[in-house]
């Protein structure tokens, strides 16, 4: 059909995206000279990435969402929120020009 045929387009398109993205970010250390320069905002990425899971984590379990059951027994909103925190936090007080620029990143990207 050709609301399917719209629908793969559209995820070629943004896996082509999101490779060449990933290809740019990657290749920016080697043509700059030196992979330093690059390790704070990757950084930020990571640490971006852990508190939104943190975040995600504890919106479902805040909002009682049926299809989100952990399995971990130790599992509890609290502490994912806390992750959430604890995760802004460091990004913050590691470099809060690259905290700010990598929020700004995520923003624009979702």
């Amino acid at each position: 059909s050709v609301s399917t045929e719209k629908s793969e387009d559209v995820d070629v398109q943004n896996s082509k995206r999101a490779v060449w993205f990933s290809w740019a970010i990657a290749s920016l250390g080697t043509l700059m000279g030196n992979i330093d320069r690059i390790t704070p905002i990757l950084t930020m990425f990571y640490l971006m990435m852990y508190g939104g899971i943190n975040l995600c984590c504890f919106l479902l379990a805040w909002v009682d969402s049926p299809g989100f059951r952990p399995q971990f027994k130790y599992f509890s909103r609290n502490i994912a929120l806390l992750g959430f925190i604890w995760c802004l936090a460091l990004a913050l007080l590691i470099s809060w020009p690259m905290a700010l620029l990598a929020i700004l990143l995520m923003y624009l990207i979702f």
